[in-house]
C-alpha cells in the first residue's frame, strides 16, 4: 500500500514515526510551530488530527500554512519535504494564457496559490 502513496505522504508518515508520535500528537506540533496570529486562525485539534490522516493518506497534499507548520516542525526545506514546489497555471483571462509559473509558498495563514 505504501508504494501506492505518493512521496511526500510517505515522507510525512516517516518523519512523524521517527520521532515516535502519534497523529494526535504531530497535530499538537504543528499548533506549537504556529506563530500567535496563525494558530488563532487553526481549527479545533480533532480537526488538525483527521488532516494529518488525509496528509499521510495521500488524500491530498498540505497546502498553506501547513506545509510551512511541516517544514518548522521537522525543520526540513519545503523541496526536500514536499517536492518542488507546485506550480500555477495562469488563468484564462490573462495575457500569458496558459503559462506555467511557480509561485514560491508564503508562511502566512489564508495566502492561498493562484490557480
Amino acid at each position: 500500500m505504501a508504494s501506492d502513496l505518493p512521496p511526500w505522504a510517505v515522507r510525512l508518515r516517516a518523519e512523524r514515526r521517527t520521532r515516535l508520535w502519534s497523529q494526535r500528537e504531530m497535530a499538537l506540533q504543528l499548533v506549537e510551530a504556529a506563530d500567535k496570529a496563525t494558530r488563532a486562525r487553526l481549527p479545533a485539534r480533532e480537526s488538525i488530527v483527521r488532516r494529518v490522516r488525509a496528509y499521510e493518506a495521500g488524500d491530498h497534499q498540505p497546502d498553506d500554512p501547513y506545509r510551512v507548520l511541516y517544514c518548522r516542525v521537522f525543520g526540513i526545506e519545503e523541496a526536500d519535504l514536499f517536492g518542488s514546489p507546485a506550480a500555477a497555471v495562469v488563468s484564462a483571462d490573462r495575457e500569458l494564457t496558459g503559462a506555467v509559473v511557480t509561485i514560491p509558498p508564503f508562511p502566512g495563514y489564508g495566502n492561498r496559490k493562484e490557480r
